[in-house]
């Protein structure tokens, strides 16, 4: 259990409920200038409706910070109630995502897994590869396969064929150990997609850019993914008294103090949308008219065929 324990008791006799709620506080809190937490809507089913609110004078900013987690979840049910004014913008950070930083790089089907996946990347880049005690700089032309002997085995080895500035060709054979050198253009993209599989962000802010005029008290609500509450009971025969007890966890990143908590047992529809990391769309090629193909047709539509495929309907007296 970490942070406060905040707990809250109603009693009833004779056969009511004795219901204590158990709050484990776990995150950082939001910052001074954030929306607070004024309610929460907790439900068994892992589902939380969260209500910040945030006092404005006439325009300005607005600053939201949530845990990582919840980014795609705002964008997709953030709802603002501002009384005298509105909501003019929402802005945040893109996130880096691998295949992002590897779009437009000789690496854009993916991280190399070895040092000849990435020399075959690499092929008509500079590189320097140190192998075996040798040092050879050069434009990479292409890769292939030799076998050594190594004691009674032999063993498959791969090796670059490097063009050196001097116009020599070079065949370097890729021992463990060997080492490539390559050029800042390519290894940035490479450092950038690296650092964006180690993780989503602790924390994600969004901006929202006011309208408005005058003092006045603004509301914000979002839906999430959060523990769901747990409870248990106990029947006392000789208190004649049924205690209850309701446990839930704050993991919203978010002070819960002075926070109303409603806990349901209802299973609301919340799906799981990636609204944050970008979205491409492969677009389909033209076809390629060759002599004695036959000529494109323009598509004519679904309903159009479906309803000359229809049989006639049959007239009944």
């Amino acid at each position: 259990m970490s942070g406060p324990t905040d707990r809250r008791r109603k009693t009833h006799r004779m056969g009511a409920a004795w219901i204590m709620l158990l709050a484990l506080a776990q995150g950082a809190s939001a910052q001074a200038d954030d929306p607070r937490i004024t309610a929460i809507d907790l439900g068994q089913s892992g589902i939380a409706l969260y209500t910040l609110s945030h006092d404005a004078e006439g325009g300005g900013h607005i600053r939201l910070t949530v845990p990582g987690d919840h980014a795609d979840d705002v964008l997709a049910s953030l709802v603002v109630r501002d009384p005298a004014g509105g909501v003019i913008g929402l802005t945040t950070a893109t996130p880096s995502t691998a295949p992002e930083a590897l779009r437009g790089t000789p690496f854009a089907q993916g991280l190399p897994g070895g040092t000849e996946d990435l020399l075959r990347a690499l092929i008509g880049k500079p590189v320097r590869v140190i192998a075996r005690g040798h040092d050879i700089s050069g434009v990479v032309l292409g890769l292939s396969q030799v076998q050594e002997a190594a004691g009674d085995t032999v063993m498959d080895r791969a090796t670059v064929l490097l063009l050196t500035p001097e116009g020599t060709v070079a065949e370097v054979v890729l021992t463990p150990g060997a080492s490539v050198e390559i050029p800042p253009e390519s290894a940035a993209p490479l450092t950038a997609a690296a650092q964006s599989l180690g993780g989503a962000e602790a924390s994600r802010s969004f901006d929202l850019t006011l309208a408005g005029t005058g003092p006045r008290r603004i509301a914000l609500s979002y839906v999430t993914e959060a523990p769901a509450w747990k409870n248990s009971w106990r029947l006392s025969l000789g208190e004649k008294r049924l205690q209850g007890w309701a446990t839930f966890e704050n993991t919203s990143g978010h002070d819960w103090a002075g926070v109303e908590v409603t806990l349901s047992t209802g299973g609301p529809a919340a799906y799981r949308r990636a609204l944050l990391d970008p979205l491409r769309i492969s677009r389909v090629d033209p076809p390629m008219l060759m002599p004695g193909q036959p000529d494109v047709r323009p598509d004519d539509g679904f309903a159009k065929r479906a309803s000359m495929a229809a049989p006639a309907p049959v007239m009944t007296r």
